[in-house]
């Protein structure tokens, strides 16, 4: 009997997973299946419990952790429980860039932003739009 919130969407999809932490590492994973909250992926080594993860796949990154890790086979099966999602990473990349450029960076950004720059380019574009709607 399956007790799932959410119906599971069947993949086969090649991704990178990466830990988060203390300990940094990455390696290919594949995901096997996906809902709005949660994901199975296999991997070639257990991944610790709670700990956050990221896994790019598709030209998505989900943010998530570890809820189940165990040996199927050859492979490690993994349940992640999803806290986040950029459903498109090439538009954020496109906005850091587009934010880059607006604060006078010039050169070549890497696709990133400081997080004091970006949040000072946030609160220009905020303040720009109240006076907008206050004339």
């Amino acid at each position: 009997m399956d007790r799932r919130k959410e119906p599971r969407h069947a993949a086969a999809d090649p991704a990178v997973l990466f830990l988060l932490g203390d300990t940094e590492a990455s390696w290919p994973v594949t995901v096997q299946n996906r809902s709005r909250n949660g994901m199975a992926i296999l991997s070639d080594r257990p991944i610790p419990l709670a700990v956050p993860l990221r896994i790019d796949c598709n030209g998505q990154m989900f943010l998530g952790e570890a809820c189940y890790c165990s040996l199927t086979g050859s492979a490690f099966l993994v349940g992640v429980k999803l806290e986040h999602v950029i459903a498109d990473v090439q538009a954020l990349a496109n906005l850091s860039r587009a934010l880059w450029d607006e604060l006078g960076g010039g050169g070549d950004h890497a696709g990133v932003l400081l997080d004091d720059e970006c949040s000072y380019a946030m609160e220009q574009r905020g303040n720009e739009h109240k006076e907008k709607k206050e004339k």
